[in-house]
């Protein structure tokens, strides 16, 4: 009888995924992330005052919990009322930030730093990462 084991990074990717969304305050956060995401790869006026701030911010993947954090990462760099500012300059006052969404979104981070690094650890390419598991394991529940 063979033991099949499921990727590390695999399934943290889904149990993320499925925390996120049994978590419906999160959700209403994290809506305006990928349309401010697209926005900064669409709208020439935002990536230009995104460059001005020297600020990148990523496309968020829906299918991969880590990249949208990764993304709502680089939002949080931005000042809150810089970034409303540009937004409802370029008349997208819609994405505009609540200071209750800015706060869940600093705790969307908090929360998830660790996971996020267990599954960059666990995903290299050229080092053996069955190493990281207990440690990330054991990082996440202590």
């Amino acid at each position: 009888m063979r033991l099949k084991i499921p990727c590390f990074a695999h399934t943290i990717q889904l149990a993320v995924k499925d925390g996120l969304q049994a978590t419906r305050s999160i959700l209403a956060a994290l809506e305006t992330v990928p349309s401010i995401a697209k926005l900064a790869h669409t709208s020439t006026k935002f990536a230009e005052k995104l460059d001005l701030m020297k600020v990148s911010i990523p496309r968020a993947v829906i299918t991969r919990w880590n990249s949208q954090f990764m993304c709502v990462k680089r939002i949080l760099v931005i000042s809150c009322i810089e970034l409303n500012e540009i937004l409802a300059q370029l008349k997208y006052k819609n994405l505009c930030s609540h200071a209750r969404n800015l706060s869940m979104l600093q705790e969307f981070v908090a929360l998830l730093s660790l996971f996020a690094e267990a599954t960059t650890a666990t995903q290299r390419q050229n080092s053996p990462s069955i190493s990281f598991v207990a440690p990330s394991i054991l990082a996440v529940l202590l």
